[in-house]
């Protein structure tokens, strides 16, 4: 699926030529997330790769659009080790729950995924 996000904010930057990836568990397993041209991955914002324990972010989306697509494949990836990723409809209680225990976790790999960027800002020579 194919995300169009439109934001307004000074953190706008295009994310500046990534390393390409970097790594974070999910379900005891290491996931490879990395940065790639979106017409690798069919034109899409991201991809999450169950088989390959990969997530595909592309690499020219602004900072806070790559930041929400790499947490949009988080919960798939984190939903795909639950043995959830079929289940087509959540009700309040499961969406509650997903929340409660993921909470940690999601922020932890968002603290790892802007950690990546900045380190990966520096080794550029950018600021």
């Amino acid at each position: 699926m194919k995300h169009n996000y439109t934001f307004t904010t000074i953190c706008s930057f295009v994310i500046p030529n990534p390393v390409n990836e970097f790594t974070i568990k999910i379900g005891g397993f290491p996931w490879t997330v990395q940065f790639v041209d979106g017409d690798d991955i069919g034109g899409l914002s991201g991809l999450r790769d169950i088989n390959n324990f990969t997530i595909k972010i592309d690499k020219r989306l602004n900072y806070k659009a790559a930041r929400l697509t790499f947490i949009h494949e988080v919960v798939h990836a984190i939903l795909s080790c639950q043995g959830r990723h079929f289940q087509k409809k959540f009700d309040v209680e499961d969406v509650c729950e997903f929340i409660a225990f993921s909470h940690d976790a999601i922020e932890s790999y968002l603290r790892d995924f802007d950690k990546a960027v900045i380190k990966f800002s520096k080794k550029k020579g950018d600021k």
